[in-house]
This record gives C-alpha cells, sequence and structure tokens, in this order.
C-alpha cells in the first residue's frame, strides 16, 4: 500500500559502473562509484526554467486526468501543486535551477514519486508512471461509488499507517534518517508484521551507509510483502550489487522484473547484476527494457553502454554515451562519459580506414 511511494532518486543508494574502454578491444572491467543524487544549482545562472509531462498507468500506457502532482524542493518545501489535464500533462513554469521531487497522486489513491534535476535547463516530456499495487485489485468501488478498503488496510492499525507516514515524510522531505528509522520501529511495534514498514527501514538504512541493516530489513520486507512489494526486491538487488554479490542480487532482482516488468529500476538491478556476473548478452534485453520504460532518464542508457562494451557492440555503446550526454550533458558522469566517447570514436575511425581482412576461401 505505501511502499510505490518510493522516489525515484533511492537510486542514489546503488552503486553504478561506468564500464572502462580505454582500448575497445580489450576485456572491460567495471568501476564502482556512487550513482548521482541531488547536483545542486546550476552555476550558469538560468534562472527561469520549467518542467512538463505526463502521468501514465505502468500497466496499461494509459494517460491519467485529474492526477495531484505536486512539485517538492529537495529540502522538503512544496514549490507548486498541478493537475493534469484530459491528456495527462502537467506542467510547472518559473522554476530556479536546482533538484526537486515530483509527488503524483492519483483519484483512486495510489501514489508515485519521481526526482528531477534542473541543472543544464528545463525538464520536457517527463513519463511519470504510477504502478499499480497488486493489493489495489481489492479496492473496488462501493455501491455509492467510493472505493473500498481490503480486509489487510483495514488490519493495520491506523497508529501503525501514521507513524509509516510520518517516518516516509522524514525520511523523503528531510533527509533524516534517524529519526525516520524511530518512526518506522514504532510503526512495526504496533503492527509486526508490516512489510511495507521494513521495506522503508531498508531504504533508510541503505541511505545512511548501513548495508547489513538494510539487507535484513528488505529481507523482512520480501518475506511479509507476498509479492506485493516489487520494489523492496529491486532495492535488495541494489544492495547486493553493491557489495558485489550478484549471483545472490540476480534472483531479487529477477522477481522484481517479474513483478513489475514495465519498472525501469527492476530491469536496471537484473541487467546490473547480470553484466556483475560478466553475462552480458544476457543483460542486453533488461537494460533495454530500462531504456524503453524511461526513455528521459539518463541512467539506463549508462547501463546500457556498459553492456554494448562488454558485447563488443562499439557502434551502440558510442549511441548509448550520446545519449546520455543529450539527456544530462552536465550530469556527474558527462565529464568521464565524453572521454570514453571520444576513444571509441577514435577507435571506429581508426578501424575504418584499415583494409578489410580477406576472407578464407569456401
Amino acid at each position: 500500500m505505501y511502499l510505490h511511494r518510493r522516489l525515484r532518486f533511492l537510486a542514489s543508494v546503488l552503486l553504478f559502473g561506468l564500464m572502462g574502454f580505454a582500448e575497445p578491444a580489450l576485456a572491460q572491467r567495471p568501476t564502482q562509484r556512487p550513482m548521482p543524487g541531488s547536483t545542486g544549482v546550476n552555476p550558469g545562472g538560468m534562472t527561469s526554467l520549467s518542467i512538463s509531462g505526463f502521468v501514465t498507468e505502468a500497466d496499461s500506457d494509459a494517460r491519467l486526468e485529474n492526477a495531484t502532482v505536486e512539485l517538492h524542493a529537495f529540502s522538503g518545501a512544496t514549490v507548486g501543486t498541478a493537475f493534469t489535464n484530459g491528456n495527462g500533462e502537467f506542467e510547472f513554469a518559473n522554476l530556479r535551477p536546482g533538484s526537486y521531487v515530483l509527488v503524483v497522486k492519483t483519484i483512486d489513491g495510489q501514489t508515485t514519486t519521481q526526482a528531477v534535476d534542473l541543472v543544464s535547463g528545463s525538464a520536457f516530456g517527463l513519463e511519470v508512471d504510477v504502478q499499480r499495487q497488486p493489493e489495489a485489485s481489492h479496492r473496488r468501488p462501493a455501491p455509492d461509488g467510493r472505493p473500498t478498503v481490503s480486509v489487510r488496510d483495514l488490519a493495520v492499525p491506523e497508529k501503525a499507517q501514521e507513524a509509516l507516514a510520518k517516518g516516509m515524510q522524514l525520511l523523503y522531505r528531510k533527509s533524516d534518517f534517524s529519526g525516520s528509522l524511530k518512526e518506522f520501529r514504532r510503526a512495526i511495534k504496533a503492527y509486526p508484521d508490516f512489510a511495507e514498514a521494513y521495506a522503508q527501514m531498508g531504504v533508510a538504512y541503505a541511505q545512511s551507509g548501513d548495508t547489513r541493516a538494510s539487507e535484513e530489513a528488505l529481507r523482512k520486507a520480501v518475506a511479509l510483502g507476498q509479492d506485493r512489494l516489487p520494489a523492496a526486491f529491486w532495492v535488495l538487488a541494489g544492495v547486493l550489487s553493491g557489495e558485489q554479490r550478484f549471483s545472490e542480487a540476480e534472483p531479487m532482482a529477477r522477481k522484481a522484473a517479474g513483478l513489475a516488468p514495465r519498472s525501469w529500476q527492476s530491469n536496471f538491478e537484473l541487467a546490473r547484476a547480470l553484466l556483475g556476473l560478466n553475462r552480458a548478452p544476457d543483460a542486453e534485453g533488461p537494460a533495454q527494457a530500462a531504456v524503453r520504460a524511461q526513455p528521459n532518464n539518463p541512467l539506463p542508457y549508462l547501463m546500457l553502454a556498459n553492456v554494448h562494451g562488454q558485447l563488443r557492440k562499439y557502434s551502440a555503446q558510442l549511441a548509448d554515451l550520446n545519449q546520455y550526454l543529450r539527456l544530462a550533458p552536465m550530469g556527474p558522469y558527462a565529464a568521464e562519459v565524453r572521454v570514453r566517447r571520444d576513444q571509441i570514436e577514435q577507435f571506429l575511425a581508426k578501424s575504418a580506414s584499415l583494409p578489410p581482412t580477406p576472407q578464407p576461401p569456401h
């Protein structure tokens, strides 16, 4: 019920490896480095930017009308509120450069969030997918038109729900990890089988750097969630991959991708685990699925570049890196990506100038 409130910048608790390819013909090794989170204010001085996009239902790609879209600064302050039109579109104008969070709430109570960095210009055409949770199918309209509440929702004490909501506000709006953990523990004390509280606890531990406690909480969430919480699986996969435990991460990510096949995070983590296991041919499909799920997100293109590098598909890798730079020209990996891109262009140009290799006779 609550884990779908996760932020897209949960990716900041994971580790991402950009493959080195100083010599493209050689085998490549991943080098781990933190995934980007907030990148701050653009020093160029741009002061009038905008964010626009549309809200869709992940399972059907249908545009959602009358969804509430709140824009928050990373400090937690509410910048503005908008409602999607008949085509599911929304827009915020007159924004300053910096980092923001979109919080989308549909009329039937589904909520999702997405981070947006305005570091090099306005953000247009954002697609915010609302992932329907399996338990949402239990909510059927009552005769008077109001949604009913599942039996499980009724079983969760109000005290536990309030503690969870407070903990999530502390975690996502204030980055108060210790304060959020206290609230999550309070929620679990009121309802010991509260899988969502364990999942959010795992996120809080991961963001604070305690991967051992994060893994323990996420495994508890997975065990209690009964496949309701695909995000618990992909966050756990990310924690495991961050510790190079790819053989353990792969089944967690595969489960997440099975539960939420349109989730870019699930496919991203599956590709990451398979790449860590040196299974680049198997990783190409999930990496491409992550790109299709979030075509305006630069991170999946880096994952796909890693895969194409291991497969020695250097022309495709060059296209992936160019796409990353188009989407994030001032991003945290931009300088490194430009160096790698130039190396690949030189390699391809040199290869094109060589005479063709004679083919053996049939």
